[in-house]
């Protein structure tokens, strides 16, 4: 089964001076289209502009490329602040991605993916940490993922729901700092098995990172990878991820290796922090010839 390759841009991208340089100040969308890549992963702060998003959507789609959706919130706004409550400010804004997504899958007439995280406790107070044990962490997460699969079953949409394989904890961070989903098995247990518009997002350099803090499997067992719908594909140098495959320690052939084997037939991305690559001296052309490691690995 064939996947497709696409790679991350932030939302406000053209109006990025790390994009840019990344770019080295050319024409973005057909630099990625040129390298062979068919759809971008827009990532989005909880204060996005959803008109602004529609904007860069039809810019993407004139490029020949689809759009998919990577939501960053936390803290009040977060999962680890959910509940079922009409009020309740995660469920409010879930519901707004939900429906921009929906209008992306309607415009580009192909399925919109939207990756969440599951709860974290980064950015709650030392105090509060203590009193929400990871169980908890846990419950809210199980429960948002259940919440959201009811909210997109009674949608037309052409969506698929993805949970993302949380960024193992390093050893330097503040005590009591929990990430559900950090462990493979912890991200399946959170996430419901029999939706078929939900499924999980293995992040490569998440894992590895995983691996080497935590002992973490370097290819993740079965029971997860058969329940894989999306794919972060980033390679790790020293204890920084998000540069492009080929550029750090991460085994990037048995990844691929492993993705095959699946029979892996949904949309892998690329994906980095523009801002450190271009620190270590990478840019767009580093990307596109990280493609050859994707597709040859």
């Amino acid at each position: 089964m064939a996947f497709s390759i696409g790679t991350n841009l932030p939302h406000g991208f053209g109006q990025r001076a790390e994009v840019a340089a990344f770019f080295n100040g050319g024409a973005i969308l057909d630099q990625l289209r040129a390298a062979g890549f068919v759809f971008v992963e827009l990532s989005l702060q909880s204060c996005f502009d959803e008109a602004a998003v529609l904007v860069e959507t039809e810019a993407c789609v004139g490029a020949g490329l689809r759009v998919d959706l990577h939501p960053y919130h936390s803290g009040a706004v977060g999962c680890e602040s959910f509940d079922r409550s009409p009020g309740n400010p995660c469920r409010a804004l879930t519901l707004r991605y939900l429906e921009l997504a929906s209008r992306i899958a309607q415009r580009q007439d192909h399925r919109c993916v939207v990756n969440f995280h599951p709860a974290s406790n980064a950015h709650l107070s030392a105090a509060d940490r203590r009193s929400m044990p990871r169980r908890d962490l846990a419950a809210r997460s199980r429960d948002y993922f259940n919440w959201m699969c009811e909210a997109v079953a009674a949608s037309s949409a052409d969506l698929l729901i993805t949970a993302e394989l949380q960024n193992a904890v390093p050893a330097d961070a503040p005590p009591g700092l929990m990430r559900i989903g950090d462990r493979c098995a912890e991200l399946e247990d959170v996430t419901p098995e029999s939706d078929h518009r939900f499924g999980l997002c293995w992040d490569t350099g998440h894992g590895y990172l995983g691996h080497v803090r935590h002992g973490e499997p370097a290819i993740p067992p079965r029971s997860f990878l058969r329940r894989v719908r999306h794919i972060h594909l980033h390679d790790v140098d020293g204890e920084r991820d998000h540069v492009p495959p080929g550029h750090g320690q991460a085994p990037m052939n048995r990844y691929m290796a492993a993705i095959r084997d699946h029979d892996f037939g949904g949309d892998l991305t690329v994906e980095m922090h523009h801002r450190v690559c271009t620190e270590r001296g990478l840019d767009v052309e580093d990307l596109a010839r990280s493609l050859s490691i994707v597709h040859s690995g």
